[in-house]
């Protein structure tokens, strides 16, 4: 049975045997605006990944070049300073490269774990090290922020 056969006997065993014009362009308006509501929620699910994604990269490249000002907008009030107390503590330190390793964004839970590696080197030394650090982003007001607080550098800052 065909597509347009099924979705007419549908639709006229829901208006009776003798369906009239009227009845069938309702049912039909019906579908249409079913169809509809359900594009508009994948356009904001696709929306809320498209937001993840900006977040994340402008959260990393303000950390990468030390605007710690810039990279704690990306943090909730309460947990700011402990990003820019941990940086300011560390002047000699250069970062030379700052990459999300995996992000696992769920957005029907609004929230999405993430882990980043930072190389760097401390001045006067030029051994490149690294630190990796998990960070918890959520959905909070529209936008995506991170909830937990920036942790301590390893040892040796």
């Amino acid at each position: 049975m065909k597509y347009e056969e099924q979705f007419y006997l549908t639709c006229s065993r829901l208006q009776g045997e003798n369906m009239t014009r009227k009845g069938w362009q309702w049912c039909v308006l019906g579908v249409l605006t079913l169809v509809l509501l359900c594009g508009c929620a994948q356009i904001r699910e696709n929306q809320n990944k498209n937001d993840f994604q900006k977040a994340n990269y402008d959260y990393v490249l303000r950390l990468r070049w030390q605007d710690l000002h810039g990279a704690a907008k990306h943090m909730v009030p309460e947990h700011r300073s402990s990003l820019i107390k941990t940086f300011s503590a560390a002047k000699d330190l250069k970062i030379t490269g700052l990459n999300l390793v995996t992000a696992e964004p769920d957005l029907k839970e609004g929230v999405a774990p993430a882990v980043y590696r930072m190389e760097y080197y401390l001045l006067p030394s030029v051994t490149l090290r690294s630190f990796e650090w998990n960070v918890d982003w959520e959905m909070v007001d529209g936008g995506w922020v991170i909830t937990n607080p920036f942790p301590e550098l390893p040892s040796g800052f």
